[in-house]
């Protein structure tokens, strides 16, 4: 939500007028309810929780309503990739014990919605490089195994000097270490 509100709204961006952007999206939203734009737009301005994955949810059926007609039809990986990292940071994140060497539980049924958009992601473009490090990263709670498959297939896609790199090395270290354990 930060950085969508950045890109919008900051001068050395887009420097667009909120109450005017607003506006014009509720106004088009009135004239057309399932316009992807607006709705896509009203739901990455919105914080992490329910309502987020809620208007998300909403982007995705709107430009599976409309079909490739839609010129958000060739972004939906995306979108959908939005809707998992939305579904899991919706989700309520354990935080370890300092009293406790065990890792805390994890919330199945958020991760496994989670997963399930980024494979609806990965359907709509296999190699997308942002939607493989979420579905490693998200993997690392499934399993290790799983996990290790991810991380190797992302750095095979990835570019060398792609952000997430760094830190799918780290992981995979990590998870190389835990199954020497």
């Amino acid at each position: 939500p930060s950085s969508t509100s950045t890109v919008l709204f900051d001068q050395s961006w887009l420097n667009l007028s909120k109450a005017k952007l607003n506006q014009l999206i509720t106004s088009q939203l009135q004239a057309d309810p399932t316009d992807s734009t607006c709705l896509l737009l009203t739901a990455l301005q919105l914080p992490y929780g329910d309502s987020r994955v809620r208007a998300l949810q909403q982007v995705v059926a709107a430009i599976l309503q409309h079909g490739p007609g839609d010129w958000l039809y060739q972004h939906l990986h995306h979108i959908y990739c939005y809707l998992g990292w939305a579904i899991w940071m919706a989700s309520p994140q354990p935080q370890p014990s300092l009293a406790s060497t065990a890792q805390p539980p994890t919330d199945l049924r958020a991760l496994a919605k989670a997963l399930t958009a980024m494979a609806s992601s990965l359907m709509y473009k296999q190699g997308h490089i942002e939607t493989v490090n979420v579905t490693a990263f998200l993997s690392k709670k499934v399993s290790e195994v799983e996990a290790i498959r991810q991380f190797e297939h992302f750095l095979r896609l990835a570019p060398e000097c792609a952000f997430y790199v760094p830190d799918a090395h780290f992981y995979l270290a990590a998870l190389y270490g835990q199954q020497q354990d």
